[in-house]
């Protein structure tokens, strides 16, 4: 669970940006959106509207680096470069300037604060900060390579010091040596937050699905039960979704190609995805024709993915971070997607869903989003994205047809299109080069 993250530095974010998921004091409306928490509840959904390139993207890699960082840099070799240190180029300051991620998050019943500052080459600055009650208390600090440990701290303190590289996360590389006192923050970042770019499905969905999820469908009856029950619930024409072993004794692998490759080929793809999908004969029924998976429309195929990572998510309480959440799908489908975190009944161990779309159909309904829980995201003359919640704007918190509003740039967030300009430039006969 997030109550909160500070970006700055960080692609087109140029000065601190902050997501509160925290409820905002003037809205009463939907109260079954909100997690009870003291001393203020949090948003179960969050939703970032924008024009192309406003750096909605942005604002959401920034969980995908925090969760790179923590995942991959205590295998990091001396002197490796930071893949994720994309700071904001259009300014000479913030060039070279370190990238710094805040970010308050929910593991095992306590908050932490973890807050990181890192540049091309290393680790500037990181610390860690647990809230069992009411007061926050020190875990660690680290400026450079000094690291000064609070009084709360258990563990191995200075053979991790020692063993942590300039460009290792110290969380990351006491997980590896197996503190546990802080095994709850990292596996926050590697196993409770679920963050990709529904932009790379073509590329990627067939791929994940196969290796995430397709053993627990074939390995956990219920779950596959759920999610074929979802799927068909959105009339796609699939009666269930199955899973069968891959036979490799038929599979032939080109000449040459070396054992290790063949055997990590077998581990990553042990099954096959089928869609089951009913075959008529005079207008019934009259058996079943299984598809696989990457044969499939792109909504299908989308809209399983999905299936799959949310009802995981809202089994387990994960956090759902995802770019470009309607693609592919109706928007009806993807109302509904949304309101699975909203309903109580459903969402019982306080999942958290944040999406950026463009879909303005949503703003129609008002029982979907509370007024806190969209974000406007617009670039500034400069190139730098900023944003802000809908609920701060007096004069729209209680207006209606706000998808009316949000399209004709009332709310911002919208592109500014010259078309005259357009017109012109197309119809214009192109200079003799």
């Amino acid at each position: 669970m997030i109550g909160q993250i500070s970006i700055s530095n960080f692609r087109s974010v140029k000065e601190k940006l902050v997501l509160d998921f925290s409820r905002h004091s003037g809205e009463k409306q939907l109260p079954e959106n909100l997690i009870p928490h003291s001393p203020k509840p949090l948003l179960k959904s969050m939703a970032l509207y924008g024009a192309n390139a406003s750096g909605k993207s942005n604002v959401l890699r920034a969980f995908l680096a925090l969760q790179y960082l923590v995942r991959h840099s205590a295998s990091f070799l001396p002197e490796q470069p930071l893949a994720p240190y994309e700071p904001f180029l259009f300014d000479e300051d913030t060039k070279g300037a370190p990238v710094r991620f805040v970010i308050i998050f929910q593991a095992e019943g306590k908050f932490y604060e973890y807050e990181v500052a890192y540049g091309q080459h290393a680790i500037g600055y990181e610390r860690l900060r647990v809230r069992p009650d009411v007061k926050w208390r020190l875990l660690y600090e680290r400026r450079g390579t000094g690291v000064r440990f609070g009084p709360n701290y258990r563990g191995a303190r200075k053979v991790i010091a020692r063993l942590c590289l300039p460009n290792q996360l110290l969380l990351s590389k006491a997980a590896q040596n197996n503190v546990t006192q802080l095994l709850p923050a990292y596996h926050f970042f590697t196993e409770r937050l679920v963050a990709f770019a529904l932009a790379e499905f073509d590329r990627i969905s067939a791929t994940r699905l196969r290796r995430q999820f397709a053993e627990m469908l074939a390995t956990d009856a219920a779950f596959a039960r759920k999610v074929s029950a979802l799927v068909r619930a959105f009339d796609t024409g699939l009666k269930r979704v199955e899973v069968e072993e891959i036979d490799w004794s038929k599979v032939e692998f080109p000449e040459g190609m070396k054992t290790e490759d063949i055997e990590r080929l077998k581990r990553q793809n042990r099954y096959h995805v089928l869609g089951i999908h009913p075959v008529f004969e005079n207008g019934r029924e009259a058996g079943e024709e299984g598809l696989p998976f990457e044969e499939e429309s792109a909504g299908t195929r989308q809209l399983l993915l999905l299936a799959c990572i949310l009802l995981d998510a809202l089994e387990s309480g994960k956090v759902v971070v995802i770019d470009e959440f309607e693609k592919n799908l109706h928007p009806h489908i993807t109302r509904e997607l949304i309101g699975l975190f909203h309903d109580p009944r459903i969402n019982r161990h306080n999942a958290q869903l944040l999406i950026a779309t463009h879909e303005a159909s949503l703003l129609a309904d008002e029982h979907l989003f509370r007024r806190d829980q969209v974000w406007l995201v617009e670039k500034d003359e400069e190139g730098a994205t900023e944003a802000w919640r809908l609920s701060d704007m007096k004069e729209h918190r209680r207006a209606a047809a706000l998808d009316r509003k949000y399209l004709s740039g009332v709310l911002g967030g919208t592109p500014l299109t010259d078309r005259l300009a357009i017109i012109e430039t197309l119809t214009s006969p192109c200079p003799e080069g």
